[in-house]
């Protein structure tokens, strides 16, 4: 890889200045490319209109901007004059994105549109501290970028912008992200250049095995696992192209013939709930097949049918007659997809590398850049259930409780302004505890077990994993959603977000009158229905692990709701609050 030592450095770098351009993106049904230079030049002309305006070194500017060329402009034209970019999620609440601004002293910001701007309209124009504030889209009274960028090129100081990028170092601090947590205020996560360039310069190494051309990004920019696969999409060479609505993924995937991309587990998850259910509703042999085929999806283990010659048989077979039409449901060039921000169910996983599609998972998080360990590629780089071979170049031991502590360049230095964090984070030897619970094995695959802080102890005194018990509710199709409880309690329960839509099918299949989901929870069909699912869970768990008694519930959980994390993780205390009721009925005598 290319001699770079700071983000900004990756314009520089000569991979992606042929034939393909850097970054595009659709608007208004008319896509726009960015060449490398092109991009280059855009970049050095906003960090001049930022320098004419005053913004230096040190400066603390907040981003709130949908995933663009244009994010990428103001990031790095940030980064080459020493800005710190504090990257804000447009989902936060008033309360938390109030708390950042005040927190990181916050003067500048960059907004993407109108609807973002009323949306955070509390914090962008009642703080005191904010000097100015530029939109991406053009909004009445409000400054436009474009007009920075005009300042720029007029201006002449191309010298004093070269020694300001020469002053700053790998260890300088290039960002501040606020982790989202499950619990309390966000906590701030200063990462140096070092910390990133180390980090996407592996994951870089690892993707141009497949030399994947096309990018979609559509995961927050503002989130530390995007940030960094855009980075190594660049250093690639591969062209970005950027997806605003979630809702258009696969018109985007089939329109630009996208390789490679980057998903949480829920979005994989439900790619394979809607193959099950599909499946399901197909009639005589044809759903019989059908099923045959997920059934082979299921046996499929990465470079198994090089071994075995009559699995490699039936796995053509199903590709034949149903997994290459999944594959091109994704898209027709889709080769890999890179899987982060909590483990991904074993069964989808399976079904998508049967179908075609490389799945690289990896584990990590704000603190470590993000990436600790990750997947591979090639033959013999891949184990299905565990997160891959730590990186090259990080440092990952098990502690005496079970706990993963890591070391490496990719590592924080800290925390921003809270040194009571860093020495519960840090130890003495200079280990970063980072709270999850793991093992590694003899060939240095680490597996994730669970978070530490969320493993309970029953009344009993018996140890719950509830995320491994929750993993497992998962996998069934009659299941959307669910959470573990039993911290200090009899036995353990379960609060059950039912998968409705495979419900109301499953209704039509056995001739079922459906009862409508405000009526599932009271219905006797459905909750021995769903009975029937957890005791075959329940067959594989101790007998602590149990569950006893769950509650069905009509809510759909999700990030603006309350009860999960931008990171798609649930809120355990928010959720537990919300339901108080349902879970102290499941414990009365």
């Amino acid at each position: 890889m290319q001699d770079i030592k700071r983000t900004f450095d990756l314009l520089d770098c000569h991979s992606g200045k042929g034939k393909h351009p850097a970054l595009a993106q659709r608007k208004k049904g008319s896509w726009t490319y960015y060449s490398a230079a092109k991009y280059k030049l855009i970049v050095d002309q906003l960090s001049l209109g930022l320098i004419e305006l005053g913004i230096k070194k040190g400066t603390r500017v907040a981003t709130i901007i949908s995933n663009s060329p244009e994010w990428n402009f103001v990031d790095l034209a940030l980064a080459q004059i020493g800005a710190l970019q504090v990257p804000v999620s447009a989902t936060l609440s008033d309360t938390n994105c109030q708390f950042i601004f005040n927190n990181a002293d916050v003067e500048y910001a960059f907004v993407s549109n109108e609807t973002y701007l009323f949306r955070q309209r509390k914090v962008l124009f009642d703080n005191k501290k904010l000097k100015k504030v530029f939109t991406i889209d053009l909004v009445p009274d409000m400054t436009n970028w474009t007009e920075v960028l005009a300042i720029g090129k007029k201006s002449t100081r191309y010298d004093e912008l070269s020694k300001i990028k020469k002053s700053i170092s790998e260890d300088d601090n290039a960002v501040l992200i606020y982790t989202s947590g499950t619990t309390g205020f966000p906590k701030g996560v200063l990462l140096t250049h070092r910390n990133l360039v180390s980090n996407f310069k592996e994951t870089a190494s690892l993707l141009s095995v497949d030399k994947p051309s096309r990018a979609l990004s559509f995961l927050p920019l503002c989130h530390v696992l995007e940030r960094i696969m855009n980075y190594s999409y660049q250093l690639c060479g591969t062209t970005i192209y950027y997806c605003e609505n979630i809702d258009q993924l696969r018109d985007y995937m089939r329109d630009r013939d996208i390789e490679v991309f980057t998903a949480v587990p829920r979005i994989l998850e439900k790619f394979s709930e809607r193959v099950y259910h599909r499946s399901r509703g197909f009639r005589g042999p044809r759903r019989a097949i059908a099923m045959r085929c997920l059934q082979i999806s299921q046996k499929y283990e990465p470079g198994k049918e090089d071994v075995d010659l009559l699995f490699k048989i039936r796995l053509a077979f199903a590709r034949l007659i149903m997994l290459n039409q999944l594959r091109r449901f994704l898209g027709r060039g889709i080769k890999i997809v890179v899987c982060g921000g909590a483990k991904l169910q074993e069964n989808v996983c399976r079904l998508l590398w049967a179908c075609g599609v490389k799945v690289v998972e990896g584990y990590g998080m704000t603190e470590a850049s993000p990436v600790i360990a990750v997947g591979g590629l090639r033959k013999g780089d891949v184990r299905i259930g565990k997160v891959g071979r730590v990186l090259h170049g990080v440092e990952v031991k098990i502690s005496d409780e079970g706990e993963i502590l890591v070391k490496g360049p990719n590592i924080t230095k800290g925390y921003y302004n809270r040194p009571d964090l860093d020495r519960i984070a840090f130890d003495e030897e200079g280990w970063f505890h980072t709270g999850d619970l793991g093992n590694l094995d003899a060939d240095g695959f680490l597996e994730v077990t669970d978070r530490k802080r969320e493993i309970f102890k029953s009344s009993g005194g018996k140890y719950v994993s509830p995320l491994q018990i929750e993993m497992k509710l998962n996998e069934t199709p009659f299941i959307n959603q669910c959470m573990v409880i039993g911290d200090q309690r009899k036995f353990t329960s379960a609060l059950i977000c039912p998968s409705y839509s495979h419900i109301e099918s499953w209704c039509e299949i056995k001739g079922i009158e459906f009862p409508g989901i405000e009526n599932c929870p009271n219905s006797p069909v459905i909750i021995n229905r769903i009975k029937d699912e957890i005791e075959k869970v329940n067959e594989q768990l101790d007998h602590a692990e149990q569950i006893r008694k769950f509650v069905l519930i009509t809510d759909r959980w999700s990030i603006d709701t309350g009860e999960l994390s931008p990171t798609m993780k649930i809120k355990r205390k928010f959720v537990s609050e919300k339901y108080k009721v349902l879970i102290d009925k499941m414990y009365e005598e």
